[in-house]
C-alpha cells in the first residue's frame, strides 16, 4: 500500500500552479493507494478557493484523498465550508491491517492549533479500539 502525504496547497493568492502541476506529476507516478492532504488547502478559507481546491484534486489518480483542515482553511467562513467541499471521516479504515486516524486543530480565524481534553479522551479510546491497526 502506498500512502502519500502533501499539505499547504495554499489555493489562492499563495498558489503555484507551475508547482502544483509537478507535485501532481510526482505523486502521480507513485501510483497511490491513498493521499493524506493535511491541511490550508485554501489560503482564505473562500468558497472560490474551496471550488478550484476540490476541481485540482480532481488531477491525482488515487482510490482516496483525505483532506485535513488546518489554520488557512479556517479563516473567514472556511470552517463552515470544509466538511461541504472535502467530506471526511476521522477514522478511515484503509484495509484490513492499516487505520488512519486523524485529529483537527485548527480553531477559526487562529494561526494555532490545539487539541483539547475531550478530542485527547476519543483519540485514547479510538487508538484502543483499533490497537491492532495502528
Amino acid at each position: 500500500m502506498i500512502i502519500v502525504q502533501i499539505s499547504d496547497l495554499h489555493v489562492g493568492s499563495q498558489f503555484l500552479p507551475e508547482k502544483f502541476e509537478t507535485l501532481v506529476s510526482e505523486v502521480n507516478q507513485l501510483h497511490p493507494d491513498y493521499i493524506v492532504v493535511t491541511g490550508d488547502l485554501t489560503n482564505e478559507g473562500l468558497m472560490k478557493e474551496y471550488e478550484q481546491c476540490k476541481n485540482l484534486l480532481t488531477q491525482f489518480n488515487a482510490k482516496k484523498i483525505v483532506s485535513i483542515s488546518g489554520n488557512h482553511d479556517y479563516r473567514n467562513t472556511g470552517y463552515l465550508l470544509f466538511k461541504k467541499y472535502f467530506p471526511f471521516e476521522t477514522v478511515n479504515e484503509l484495509n484490513d491491517k492499516v487505520v488512519l486516524i486523524t485529529v483537527g486543530t485548527a480553531r477559526p480565524d487562529r494561526n494555532e492549533g490545539e487539541v483539547g481534553y475531550r478530542q485527547n479522551l476519543w483519540l485514547e479510546r479510538t487508538m484502543k479500539k483499533y490497537k491492532d491497526k495502528v
